[in-house]
């Protein structure tokens, strides 16, 4: 295979893009994130699968470019332009770098796994000026060198993940190397003849696609429960459609990798996106700095403890209830207020950037499995006061770990 562990996502995004109107008439249609350093390859395949689709020249002689998204290089309208003028077909976002671009468009491509589209004016000033929605008609490839961690990795969570190395490109055998290009030089003479024969399947996969979506959605979500993670719900669809499309096409076609090899590789890929989606929100980086800041001594016992308890009463809408519990359990205790000032100081020191609003950033602690409460009153080292309650237990599983603990 040219782009190795890769190469199948490609296969299957160039499918599910194909189909595109045929996919969101039951899922969403993710985004395929190809990111890597410079001359890894992650462009190449982005153009393969592009020029799949567009092998037409213009008038100088040169194949479809990717849409630059360094700032300058395009307008809103520009942008959502390309979106919309080719339906079914993939569009290719180069430069892409969240610190970098500019905020519409990092919206824009949020949005668009969404298929929400630019409200414009169109027509004339007064009566007959009327409202335009340019819609999102393509399928995008972002393509850049950095990973996205921006809003607690919003784009990610909408991406398939494919990412490159310089390893790969050093490895390459001289097959490989052969592969690549004559594959380079069909690209420039035409292959958007190979999609003549997948058009001709429409009708089976209008039919099949959506029954297939859902075993391989039912069986990646218990494979993945069975190795003791819980996927978030929208990688589960981006992936389950990329094994949907290659079990298809396996059916009409012969691939370089079996479907049962490639649901063992997208198992461990969907594992290992997830946690890098973990390990980047806003709620593990709290915990995080919480950590650093209790080592350092910026944060005390008096804001922070842990005890083993066999059952704790936590405040219930007005009332008190007591919760026991079948093995004694280590308890974090938080008083929040406290502990979020030193946060908000420190995130504001470090990055320059104000930290999560404290009733945000709460309420998304309190969807944590391991929150458990507002507990009325708890003894720290100065005073008698009232403070959130975490399983410590589940939360060392997650990898959230506060050495000074209190017994």
């Amino acid at each position: 295979m040219v782009y190795a562990q890769n190469a199948m996502y490609g296969i299957a995004y160039a499918f599910l893009t194909l189909f595109k109107d045929i996919v969101t008439r039951f899922a969403k249609m993710p985004h395929l994130y190809c990111y890597g350093p410079k001359g890894s390859g992650k462009s190449d395949m982005a153009e393969s699968i592009t020029r799949l689709f567009f092998s037409g020249k213009n008038a100088e002689g040169h194949l479809i470019k990717g849409y630059n998204l360094n700032p300058g290089q395009g307008t809103q309208f520009s942008l959502f332009n390309r979106v919309e003028r080719f339906r079914n077909c993939p569009i290719l976002l180069n430069e892409f770098d969240e610190n970098n671009i500019e905020p519409w468009q990092f919206g824009t491509i949020k949005a668009a796994y969404d298929g929400e589209g630019r409200e414009v004016g169109d027509g004339d000033t007064g009566k007959k000026r009327k409202t335009k929605i340019q819609k999102v008609q393509g399928c995008l490839i972002i393509v850049g060198q950095y990973i996205s961690v921006k809003d607690d990795g919003s784009v990610m969570s909408r991406a398939i993940s494919c990412q490159f190395g310089l390893e790969r490109i050093r490895e390459l055998t001289p097959a490989q190397v052969e592969a690549h290009r004559k594959l380079k030089e069909l690209e420039e003479t035409g292959i958007s003849s190979l999609l003549v024969e997948l058009l001709g399947l429409r009708q089976d996969v209008s039919k099949k696609l959506p029954e297939t979506y859902r075993d391989q959605h039912a069986r990646l979500m218990e494979a993945t429960r069975k190795a003791g993670h819980r996927v978030e719900e929208r990688l589960l669809n981006n992936y389950s459609l990329a094994l949907a499309a290659i079990k298809l096409l396996e059916e009409f076609v012969t691939l370089p990798s079996s479907h049962e090899a490639f649901f063992n590789q997208t198992v461990e890929q969907v594992i290992a996106h997830n946690q890098f989606l973990i390990d980047n929100s806003a709620v593990h980086q709290f915990w995080k700095a919480v950590e650093f800041l209790f080592d350092s001594g910026t944060i005390y016992d008096r804001d922070l403890m842990i005890r083993t308890e066999c059952s704790i009463n936590l405040k219930i809408g007005g009332a008190v209830k007591a919760e026991k519990f079948q093995v004694p359990t280590k308890v974090l205790y938080v008083r929040f207020s406290n502990v979020y000032a030193a946060y908000s100081k420190f995130q504001r020191e470090r990055s320059g950037k104000p930290a999560l609003p404290e009733d945000a950033l709460l309420l998304y602690i309190k969807e944590q499995p391991y929150f458990m409460g507002l507990v009325p009153y708890v003894n720290f080292s100065d005073k008698r006061t009232s403070a959130y309650a975490f399983n410590y237990d589940k939360m060392e599983a997650v990898g959230i770990v506060l050495e000074k603990t209190i017994f």
